[in-house]
């Protein structure tokens, strides 16, 4: 592969460096993408009976398997079985 060498002027450096500053410094001051800890309307409508009826039945679920400490991990673990899991393929679409 053969280089090129470019000629610039101080003038030309300048103008170009400055324009990739102000592109940088522009990218760092936009305001980050949304996020879906932004949006909300997938929870649908508040439903405090709901929530309620769901905590007894997760708390349920606790109490039935909290004799069983091998089903279950700590958070670090569950993330490194996740990947685990992801980059195998196993988890379902």
């Amino acid at each position: 592969m053969s280089r090129k060498s470019v000629e610039l002027d101080s003038q030309e450096l300048e103008r170009m460096i400055r324009r990739i500053v102000r592109e940088e410094v522009s990218a760092l001051l936009r305001p980050a993408g949304r996020t879906i800890l932004d949006e909300w309307t997938q929870e649908g409508p508040d439903d405090a009976e709901g929530d309620a009826e769901l905590l007894l039945s997760a708390l349920s679920i606790l109490r039935q398997h909290e004799d069983e400490i091998s089903a279950w991990m700590d958070w670090e673990e569950f993330e490194g079985q996740l990947a685990r899991m992801e980059g195998s393929g196993d988890l379902p679409d």
